[in-house]
């Protein structure tokens, strides 16, 4: 579930992953590669177009919702597009009106905005909003794409934010997150 949704890249990536799709509406990096002739490459694409996903019994339905009503037109066409929408929902809601997935082993998966358009008003608020939701929603499992610093002001029932991974979008120092498995570790 990915509460802070955009455009539902993450959404998408991760049903299209989970079902071993690859990525057909851009040009691969295969395609540009010196040694991939051009005819071999277009065979490539023409067997993925053909190719048609039999439901996983391990996946479960991918969510994800956003404030904005535009971006989740954008998600449904992106999900469309990539051939995953029956395994996809969106929903227009912030993030703390959101219904978060019951199951215990959902996940969540975000990446809070940031850039140099959004302000640290706006930042800020949604790590509070995520706090919220993490707080009513002990059983989800976080993953959470954020520039630096962003989340150690906002512990989740006690526990801290742990750094499993950075690097940097455009110039903004970004890191992976998840919460340490309880308040002592």
């Amino acid at each position: 579930w990915d509460p802070f949704c955009g455009s539902g890249t993450l959404v998408v990536e991760a049903v299209a992953s989970a079902l071993h799709l690859p990525a057909t509406s851009r040009r691969l990096a295969l395609g540009l590669w010196p040694t991939t002739p051009e005819e071999k490459y277009s065979g490539y694409l023409s067997k993925l177009k053909e190719f048609s996903p039999k439901p996983q019994s391990i996946l479960k339905q991918a969510s994800g919702s956003d404030l904005d009503p535009v971006a989740i037109k954008i998600s449904q066409n992106t999900a469309r597009k990539a051939r995953v929408a029956k395994y996809c929902s969106f929903n227009t809601a912030s993030a703390k009106d959101s219904d978060p997935p019951k199951s215990a082993d959902s996940v969540l998966v975000c990446n809070l905005p940031y850039g140099k358009r959004i302000s640290p008003a706006i930042q800020t608020e949604a790590a509070k909003q995520l706090r919220s939701v993490l707080e009513g929603a002990t059983h989800l499992t976080p993953y959470v794409l954020a520039r630096s610093g962003l989340l150690s002001q906002h512990r989740v029932s006690g526990r801290q934010w742990h750094e499993l991974y950075s690097f940097n979008n455009r110039g903004i120092p970004i890191h992976l997150y998840t919460l340490k498995t309880s308040p002592t570790s």
